[in-house]
């Protein structure tokens, strides 16, 4: 078993309007919102991101995003990316949850498939196979 340093850092938008249907892959890189009528936010985000403390290789964990109280979200967009920036690991499609492929690497990504106000996804993320990995960082 090893352990995965665990960044945090979200990039979210209150209303979701050119894309309902959830991002493209257009914007895996940047992660940066491409919406006509939306700029990125510059104060704290509405939500909590919650994922383990520890992962082991090749294991599948729960990744909550949590709107902060009060609040809801209607877009997201999330991956993961090794201490090297090379995006790792894959999400497992469920209803509500669309898949992108970023950097040729199947369902690194996911995103929403509705523009419906959301308070709670709770995704699936399967972790690499390797133990070479020793920081991840969800965006």
């Amino acid at each position: 078993m090893f352990r995965y340093l665990i960044l945090l850092v979200i990039l979210c938008v209150n209303n979701v309007l050119s894309f309902p249907q959830g991002a493209t892959t257009g914007t895996c890189n940047a992660m940066v919102p491409v919406h006509q009528s939306n700029v990125p936010q510059s104060g704290n985000p509405p939500i909590t991101l919650i994922v383990p403390d520890q992962i082991t290789a090749g294991s599948q964990i729960s990744v909550i995003i949590r709107a902060n109280p009060g609040q809801g979200f209607a877009g997201y967009k999330i991956l993961a990316r090794d201490q090297a920036n090379n995006f790792i690991g894959r999400f497992v499609e469920t209803d509500g949850v669309g898949l992108l492929n970023c950097g040729q690497l199947q369902g690194s990504a996911a995103t929403h498939t509705n523009a419906i106000v959301k308070t709670e996804v709770v995704l699936t993320w399967e972790a690499p196979q390797t133990s070479e990995i020793t920081s991840i960082t969800f965006l």
